[in-house]
């Protein structure tokens, strides 16, 4: 199988775009929520947890950030950990990143750059041998097909929840 220019990259590109538009539409109806509170026009009906988890919901860092809440009531965290290079080699699964406190561990995106600074968001394993999968506590990831996959950057955005964080019944 062969991912040409006119398949793989131009939906990675689609789906860049199409994930930077929902972004700012999310940050534009977060302003309005702050500037409602910040100057007192209207009385927001939501506790400071739910606010401070819809503030965060788009807040990306290298450092843990609570991202909101899962649906055991457990905090919710995020994190872009980026200094990662996928294997050297066609074929091969690598040990990506490993969180080793996380209970559920989901990779929000896998992003590969190339040296030219183009961006190819990388899919889960599936039946056509696709990119990264998550085993336990760790992302893996496969360069499959050709070498254009191998020693490059990849940032990666994992969401998760803790072992020691106590479940909250609702």
């Amino acid at each position: 199988m062969h991912c040409g220019e006119n398949g793989i990259l131009k939906r990675a590109e689609y789906a860049t775009d199409k994930y930077q538009n929902k972004a700012e539409q999310e940050q534009n109806e977060l302003a309005k929520i702050d500037d409602y509170i910040q100057n007192g026009r209207e009385t927001v009906t939501i506790s400071k947890e739910e606010y401070e988890n819809l503030k965060n919901a788009n807040k990306y860092s290298t450092t843990e950030q609570v991202a909101g809440t899962w649906i055991d009531g457990k905090p919710l965290y995020r994190k872009v950990i980026t200094g990662l290079k996928s294997p050297s080699k066609i074929g091969v699964w690598k040990d990506l990143y490993t969180e080793s406190n996380a209970e559920m561990l989901m990779v929000e995106k896998l992003l590969l750059r190339y040296p030219d600074g183009r961006i190819l968001e990388l899919n889960y394993y599936n039946s056509a041998g696709s990119l990264f999968m998550v085993s336990g506590n760790t992302v893996q990831v496969y360069a499959d097909y050709s070498d254009s996959y191998t020693n490059k950057d990849l940032f990666l955005i994992i969401n998760y929840t803790k072992t020691t964080d106590e479940k909250i019944n609702n």
